[in-house]
């Protein structure tokens, strides 16, 4: 009895000991049933019932079952939060996928857009929307390096470009330019000094937040950088850098083909202008597009043929390579004045230049005579006028000058192109033959017209020195004139033409005695000229004698007063001007000499014109010119003694004339007074 309380006492223990931990469990269990509600709907929980007939053992089995069945489901637990973890992996690994699938589409776009435009401004618009549109930022800048110089453009809101390139050199480029590698900053006041030595800012002065500079390498070479600037801090995430470096990639692409472009239609123009140079640009059109140029007749032409005096004499004095860089130096000359006369160079023989207007269009019944006989005179005369300057320049260089003689006639010609690998546009005919004995029957440095090139000037400003009939070969006796410039506009002429000679043949060492220092003066002759009542004829050589003061600099800048007499002299009897004329005009150029000597009133206004800038609110400025080009052309000067010499310069320097003193004076004594207070 006692052993069978015993039993039932510990059945009684055992029996609370398990129902107690079958509840916190079956708690669990529940929690866990609504996650497995697909498995525990197909496998229903067992349910354990007990009674008293039930033995221990027993009660033991159902309870180690249930433990099992717990660690079951806390194992199954564990898998499926471990799942749970992989699914979201593979959730982010998609997004990412998709990331990138979608960049590299838009990559492949903006690649096609960006090598597929040769134009360097479509391309930065087409990178920099493209950039905008996927990231935040405020400006982009492209520096690249192009025949050895710095070519830079910065583009912001509103796709504005500018050309920044005098300020494309910055401490950031140089940095990429010398390591060849991406500089990222994400935080411009922390990141920046790691790279350089001043905060970065944009191109119009605005501090960055965030910039990527990117190398843009060709030929294992940095050719470039392309900098783009955040608007804000951190604006660049890993896949915005990556697609900036892709972008990069295309530019690199897009700046080598711009430069093949740009050389293909460079050597193009070069080609272009070549088939001009020896063709008319009609007959060049027409034979691009046909392969071959028809002849035609021309009947409103002109025909100038030049020669040199005595070339053959001369050329024996000289080496043949002298003699070839004379004559292309000539020739140079005589096409340029073509050129700029709007004349067709027919071809050279020799030293014989031959040049014609009026056969280079197709519409000559429309042509007017008149105005083609017109244009040729005056580019004769300036051909004339250029080579006396030549001829006066070599004989001071020591060396052999030529003279020429120029002849025109008008009339009909046949045009057209000759030869099957060389080309040669030509003209033929009679009118061209009594055009070549127009020269060879003309005077030394004079321009000699048939009759019928003389009617059609008739109407002109020209002047015109009726000659003797000469018996010309196969011609009989023909009626010539010598071409006189027309004296109404003589001044003008005179004057335009030495200032497109100074504009282009002084040294660039004359940063004071330039061709604006003589309009400068020029303007102050004519107007203290005025202010002196002279008379309209003293007006005109006062004119002629500013235009023509400092026209030596162009030979040498010792003696340079002589030697503008000797241009005068050479130049000035082809506009009309007597020797009367030259000699007041010559002593006012020497009179300009330093120190100052004027014996005429024109001197005296000359003088005061050639040196009113002691009077004008600019003299250190132009004083400082002054000094720049003496020290340039090999004058050893300090700044001391320069500054003692303009106290003295001053000191002893006087205006001549009444309107000077008056207007001039005061200031003078200013400068004067500023300098010696320094």
């Amino acid at each position: 009895m006692e052993l069978a309380l015993i039993v039932a006492f510990l059945f009684l223990v055992a029996f609370v000991f398990a129902f107690g931990q079958f509840s916190v469990l079956k708690k669990r269990i529940e929690e866990l049933k609504t996650k497995l509600r697909s498995s525990t709907e197909s496998q229903p929980p067992r349910v354990v019932q007990f009674d008293r007939n039930e033995n221990l053992s027993e009660i033991g089995n159902y309870f180690n079952q249930l433990i099992e069945a717990y660690n079951t489901v806390l194992e199954t637990n564990r898998n499926l939060e471990k799942r749970a973890g992989e699914v979201e992996l593979y959730r982010e690994k998609l997004r990412d996928l998709e990331t990138n699938a979608s960049q590299i589409s838009l990559l492949t776009e903006v690649g096609q857009r960006i090598t597929g435009s040769l134009e360097l401004e479509q391309v930065l618009v087409t990178i920099f929307n493209y950039v905008q549109s996927s990231m935040s930022t405020s400006e982009m800048n492209l520096v690249y390096t192009e025949r050895g110089a710095l070519q830079a453009y910065s583009i912001a809101q509103g796709n504005s470009i500018n050309d920044i390139s005098a300020k494309a050199e910055t401490e950031l480029v140089k940095w990429v330019f010398g390591n060849g590698k991406p500089a990222i900053i994400q935080n411009a006041d922390k990141d920046y000094h790691q790279f350089v030595q001043r905060p970065i800012v944009t191109s119009n002065g605005a501090k960055a937040q965030s910039v990527v500079a990117v190398p843009l390498i060709s030929q294992q070479k940095v050719n470039g950088v392309l900098v783009i600037f955040g608007a804000n801090e951190n604006a660049f995430q890993q896949h915005h850098l990556d697609f900036i470096f892709s972008l990069a990639s295309y530019l690199e692409v897009a700046l080598d083909n711009a430069k093949v472009y740009a050389l293909l239609d460079e050597e193009k123009d070069k080609s272009e202008k070549l088939l001009l140079n020896i063709l008319p640009q009609t007959v060049a059109e027409e034979l691009k597009t046909h392969g071959k140029a028809q002849a035609r007749e021309f009947k409103n032409a002109s025909i100038l043929f030049t020669d040199f005096k005595g070339f053959t004499a001369a050329s024996s004095t000289m080496t043949p390579t002298e003699l070839v860089e004379e004559l292309n130096a000539i020739f140079k000359g005589f096409d340029e004045i073509c050129a700029r006369n709007g004349v067709e160079k027919i071809k050279t023989i020799g030293d014989a230049y031959m040049a014609a207007v009026g056969v280079s269009d197709g519409g000559n019944e429309n042509d007017d005579a008149a105005k083609n006989a017109e244009i040729l005179a005056n580019t004769a005369l300036e051909m004339i006028l250029f080579l006396k300057l030549r001829k006066l320049k070599n004989e001071q260089n020591g060396k052999l000058g030529f003279e020429m003689r120029a002849g025109i006639h008008s009339g009909p010609v046949v045009a057209g192109v000759v030869g099957l690998n060389k080309f040669q546009f030509d003209i033929w005919g009679d009118s061209v033959n009594t055009a070549s004995r127009m020269e060879s029957n003309g005077l030394v440095g004079e321009l000699n017209i048939s009759s019928t090139t003389q009617e059609l000037l008739k109407n002109t400003d020209f002047g015109f020195e009726k000659r003797e009939e000469i018996q010309v070969k196969g011609k009989g006796n023909m009626t010539m004139y010598l071409v006189k410039q027309p004296n109404s506009k003589r001044t003008k002429a005179a004057v335009d033409y030495i200032l497109n000679r100074l504009q282009n043949e002084l040294p660039d060492s004359l940063h004071y005695h330039s061709a604006q220092h003589t309009k400068q003066v020029i303007e102050n002759a004519l107007h203290i000229g005025q202010n002196e009542k002279i008379s309209d004829a003293e007006m005109e050589l006062l004119h002629i004698g500013a235009a023509y003061h400092d026209a030596g600099f162009m030979i040498k800048t010792q003696n340079h007063e002589a030697l503008s007499c000797q241009i005068a002299d050479a130049t000035l009897p082809s506009f009309g001007f007597n020797e009367n004329e030259l000699a007041e005009i010559k002593k006012m150029i020497m009179a300009t000499k330093i120190p100052q000597t004027p014996t005429t009133h024109l001197g005296q206004i000359l003088c005061d014109s050639d040196l009113a800038y002691f009077g004008g609110d600019q003299y250190f400025e132009i004083s400082g010119r002054l000094i720049s080009e003496l020290r340039a052309n090999g004058l050893s000067i300090t700044d001391a003694e320069w500054h003692s010499q303009q106290i003295s310069f001053l000191q002893n320097h006087q205006f001549w004339t009444l309107f000077a003193k008056q207007a001039y004076s005061e200031k003078k004594d200013y400068w004067l007074n500023e300098l010696m207070n320094i």
